[in-house]
């Protein structure tokens, strides 16, 4: 019995996770700032919802958000970044750019 109660609180502990990311990712959103991007593709490597991609054009690469919406706002990726070119930002306290 004992060992139905843990798994079930695994699981849900679990749930938990996966609904919070998704409320989180709703409310946050990644932006690139591209006077800071040196095209490393750091953050390409560590980002697991494929929300970056890597874009060659006459300035050189650099890094573009690809699926916004796929972004969970875990920061794995603006960690990653030694250059702060990346950020987390606010969709409520949003300013059009």
């Amino acid at each position: 019995m004992l060992y139905y109660c843990i798994i079930g609180a695994v699981i849900a502990l679990w749930l938990t996770g996966i609904v919070c990311r998704h409320i989180r990712g709703r409310r946050k959103m990644i932006r690139v700032i591209e006077d800071n991007c040196t095209g490393c593709t750091k953050c390409l490597k560590i980002c697991r919802r494929n929300v970056l991609e890597a874009v060659k054009d006459e300035n050189g690469t650099h890094i573009a958000v690809k699926n916004p919406y796929n972004c969970t706002a875990c920061s794995n990726c603006v960690k990653a970044c030694k250059f702060k070119a990346l950020e987390l930002y606010s969709l409520r306290n949003r300013k059009d750019d």
